[in-house]
């Protein structure tokens, strides 16, 4: 791989994140620099005069990765991206900063970056409709279900007590028990989501994700418990009324529940892809993107664009 079209990469993302170059890509206008296997030399007037013309704040940032072992081409590639963007820089201080993070190393820089795209604004309608979704449940459907189950639970648990525990478990035996586990799942994915959300990078997407395997769980098994009951009691017709009734009325004690729950994962099932999210993932530790932001948003330019392979 060669040092060609390196520069091209770079300003064709960066103009697109500028939004003042459509024109240019649509007429297959070439930005190019003089770019050499051992560095940068100068800029061309087209790409001089559009870095002095950006309406925008810009930011660039190398990500190319420094170890103790590394190929022959890392080092002199890393310093070739990283004179190129002073250079840069150093055409319209006013507009343009530069910046490299080894990301293997610079951990803090690495975070403050990651940070700084989260909160661009082209992102902040899809996480603030992640977050509202995140909320209900932590707000609302989280104390909701954990109220009706441990109500069922507390039902439950007096009827089941002087069972004899060396014969199989009956009706209402099983029924506590499903709802013990139904309790330990939703405080599982209640600490979980808490993590994910709150994470220095927060996994909103993952948090998301428990949800989406959470609710149908819990909705599933408070529709079978009614049909289990009906068929315990069809089979026990001599069922003492007491345990009789705690099965008979249990489907009309879940339909609230049951109808938040399946309220909320068609909800959950419209979110859209998250687009920070999307981005982010192209930030892999060894990929050596370069990351371009705006006041809005942000690009990567991934390995890829930078060094295409040279026949």
């Amino acid at each position: 791989r060669m040092l060609v079209g390196a520069n091209v990469a770079v300003m064709i993302a960066l103009a697109v994140g500028a939004v003042v170059v459509a024109q240019l890509i649509a007429f297959n206008v070439p930005l190019r620099a003089d770019m050499t296997r051992t560095g940068v030399n100068s800029l061309s007037e087209s790409t001089e005069k559009l870095l002095r013309e950006l309406p925008t704040n810009i930011r660039l940032t190398s990500l190319y990765f420094e170890t103790d072992r590394e190929e022959a081409d890392q080092p002199k590639n890393r310093e070739a991206v990283r004179n190129l963007l002073a250079l840069y820089e150093s055409t319209n201080r006013t507009k343009i900063t530069a910046d490299a993070i080894n990301p293997l190393k610079d951990h803090q820089k690495l975070q403050q970056l990651l940070s700084r795209v989260r909160e661009k604004p082209s992102y902040n309608e899809g996480i603030t409709a992640y977050q509202a979704r995140l909320d209900a449940f932590r707000n609302e459907l989280n104390e909701k279900a954990q109220k009706v189950l441990q109500e069922e639970l507390d039902r439950t648990t007096p009827a089941t007590a002087a069972i004899d525990r060396t014969a199989p478990p009956g009706a209402l035996a099983q029924v506590n028990e499903l709802l013990r586990r139904l309790i330990q799942e939703l405080q599982t994915s209640r600490e979980q989501v808490d993590t994910l959300a709150s994470a220095a990078n927060p996994q909103l997407a993952a948090a998301i994700e428990e949800l989406k395997s959470l609710y149908p769980k819990i909705t599933r098994a408070l529709k079978e418990i009614p049909k289990f009951a009906a068929a315990e009691l069809a089979r026990n017709p001599n069922m003492p009324e007491a345990d009789a009734a705690l099965l008979r009325d249990a489907g009309s004690r879940y339909a609230d529940l049951v109808a938040a729950l399946e309220g909320e994962t068609t909800k959950v099932g419209e979110l859209q892809p998250l687009k920070v999210d999307e981005l982010l993932s192209k930030l892999q530790p060894t990929g050596n993107p370069i990351v371009l932001e705006t006041d809005d948003g942000a690009e990567v330019i991934e390995f890829s664009s930078l060094w295409p392979p040279v026949d």
